[in-house]
């Protein structure tokens, strides 16, 4: 799945025909590296050997390179910045700054980012972007500017997306001084606890599709992993934020499209 002249990803890959394309699709090129990620984290963990530890090497340079690719290019939002239209060649939204967070959260986890970019990715300003896009009622706008009505465009993808990149971020921030501020941190967490508030209710009072349920698990069980640390007290907004993803997952799996997975 990767180009070896320029160390980047392919779009598409067809090993039965020996054919392999190459398109510019950012959204999902930023999930490809985000993925990478997780399976170079996943060879790691195994001891892998030395037919794996080459494999191991592309992947984390494919990982730098296309990082690489989009760090230069970034434009101001509100408090914050976004990927800009230049390298995205589409209007930016938060999905975008959410794949950006969790490619480089991922290979910071796998200390990939050490002394080996140009610059550092502005966490940061890309986390405060996302924060910047919420409105007072706990959702969010997809493209950061908007009216209330623009919430519900691919709000089974994008506000999910960009919950989870913050509770990553949020996560990581823990072990590694510096990535945030403490500001953010705590911004993070209020933004989510209003987050909940207004897309549980959203899911219970109204009928959404499975692609909801699986950015929402995401998001949610690490918001009720970071809150029982924090405010272990707090047990009634922690029973109400297990229920929740609970039942996101029981829908999964009485889906018609699991079901016939399974069959």
């Amino acid at each position: 799945m990767v180009d070896q002249s320029s160390g980047r990803f392919y779009y598409l890959c067809f090993p039965s025909k020996g054919e392999k394309e190459k398109r510019c699709v950012p959204i999902r090129d930023m999930a490809a590296i985000w993925d990478a990620t997780k399976a170079l984290q996943f060879l790691r963990e195994r001891n892998v050997n030395i037919m794996e530890r080459s494999s191991c090497d592309i992947l984390s340079n494919a990982i730098r390179e296309s990082i690489q690719a989009y760090n230069s290019f970034y434009q101001p939002i509100a408090n914050g910045v976004a990927l800009s239209k230049e390298v995205l060649l589409e209007k930016p939204n938060i999905a975008h700054s959410a794949m950006m967070i969790l490619a480089c959260a991922g290979a910071m986890r796998l200390s990939l980012l050490d002394n080996s970019l140009d610059s550092i990715p502005p966490i940061e300003k890309l986390t405060r972007g996302i924060l910047s896009s919420q409105l007072p009622n706990g959702s969010f706008l997809p493209e950061f500017i908007g009216s209330e009505d623009d919430v519900y465009r691919e709000i089974e993808f994008i506000p999910g997306e960009a919950m989870v990149a913050l509770m990553e971020i949020h996560d990581l921030s823990t072990n590694m001084d510096g990535l945030i501020s403490s500001e953010t941190r705590k911004d993070i967490m209020s933004s989510m606890m209003k987050a909940f508030e207004y897309y549980s209710g959203y899911y219970y009072e109204r009928d959404v599709g499975i692609n909801y349920n699986i950015w929402q698990i995401q998001a949610f069980a690490k918001l009720h992993s970071s809150l029982s640390l924090q405010s272990p007290e707090n047990s009634d907004k922690l029973s109400s934020i297990r229920s929740y993803v609970l039942d996101l997952c029981d829908d999964i799996i009485d889906s018609k499209a699991w079901k016939h997975e399974l069959s």
